[in-house]
């Protein structure tokens, strides 16, 4: 076809492609936004399917369009209904099974759907700008309950919170400051809040995002790198930042008694931790010889069904009110 060829541009020689979403006409059709709403839609269904295609617009898709537009309708309204929920897995000693600290999740309590896990609705809040206004809600609520449960049961007062914060929280200039306002209003001593960040951050090594990181370690809050070893990060620009601890992610974990490059991923990955100070936590764990090996390869801590599933705040405080050790589950 023409896009196979190159164009002639004041001598240079550019290539392009296209994706291209078709509308046959439907009955009812009342207006060309109507027309052009689902040629979009046909387009970018052609675009995720490998690009220079095409793609005939039909009724799945516009099921499909429907179904997202009332789920971002849904989210608007959950956020002033306040139906989303914090859940918080335990992350365990490997040393004794204690509850040393809890990461923060959201789940929502859709009225029709039951409750809902993060990835059904966040690339749908992502999209409709909600996810800032979602995050910082989230940050929020993980630190007035660790606050409070540490003020209540004084055996848990060392108890930390893991909380998610992406590039774009810490791309703007605000970032600390707004950690900084929450840990006032919540009572929540800076160094309890460990902030958890993908491996993204080092595409950053000036600029925003690193000046945030450098402020948020200055006012005393703990940095973590999640998914340690699934972004391809550089280890030279890793071992310069700021970090406190790194998460090696549920992929190398769930195989790794048969899967050889990965068990070695995972010794690899705890003896670097080790050799840098830095705390080290498995996730995903799901069986006892799971933990064993970790265990065995260095791993400070773990998180995972093998432990405990996610619970809500209720039920997580009844955990730490009891003050027991978590059993593992054969």
């Amino acid at each position: 076809g023409i896009f196979d060829r190159a164009f002639d541009i004041a001598g240079h020689h550019v290539y392009s492609g296209a994706s291209v979403g078709v509308v046959l006409g439907r009955a009812e059709y009342r207006s060309p936004d109507q027309v052009l709403r689902d040629a979009d839609t046909a387009m970018y269904r052609a675009k995720a399917g490998g690009k220079s295609a095409w793609v005939v617009f039909d009724e799945a898709m516009h099921a499909a369009a429907r179904a997202r537009f009332q789920l971002e309708i849904d989210l608007r309204l959950a956020l002033e209904r306040e139906e989303f929920r914090p859940y918080f897995p335990p992350i365990v000693s490997r040393a004794d099974s204690r509850i040393v600290a809890v990461e923060a999740l959201v789940r929502w309590e859709h009225p029709q759907r039951g409750l809902l896990v993060p990835g059904e609705f966040l690339h749908v809040a992502y999209e409709a700008g909600l996810l800032a206004e979602l995050d910082w809600w989230m940050l929020e609520e993980a630190g007035r309950h660790l606050a409070a449960w540490r003020r209540r049961y004084p055996q848990h007062a060392e108890l930390r919170v893991n909380v998610n914060v992406d590039e774009r929280q810490l791309g703007s200039k605000q970032c600390a400051t707004d950690v900084a306002a929450m840990l006032e209003r919540t009572g929540l001593p800076a160094n309890a809040l460990v902030l958890e960040v993908t491996e993204s951050v080092f595409r950053h090594e000036h600029g925003q995002v690193a000046e945030s990181l450098r402020d948020l370690k200055g006012i005393g809050v703990q940095l973590v790198v999640d998914d340690f070893g699934t972004g391809y990060s550089s280890l030279e620009a890793f071992a310069a930042s700021p970090f406190d601890g790194l998460k090696i992610d549920r992929g190398f974990v769930q195989d790794m008694e048969t899967n050889r490059r990965h068990r070695a991923i995972v010794r690899t990955v705890a003896a670097f931790a080790d050799d840098l100070g830095l705390a080290i936590t498995a996730e995903g764990v799901e069986t006892a010889a799971q933990a064993r090996l970790l265990g065995e390869l260095g791993c400070d801590s773990a998180q995972g069904f093998h432990f405990c599933a996610p619970l809500p705040a209720a039920a997580l405080e009844q955990r730490l009110a009891e003050s027991a050790p978590i059993p593992a589950l054969a």
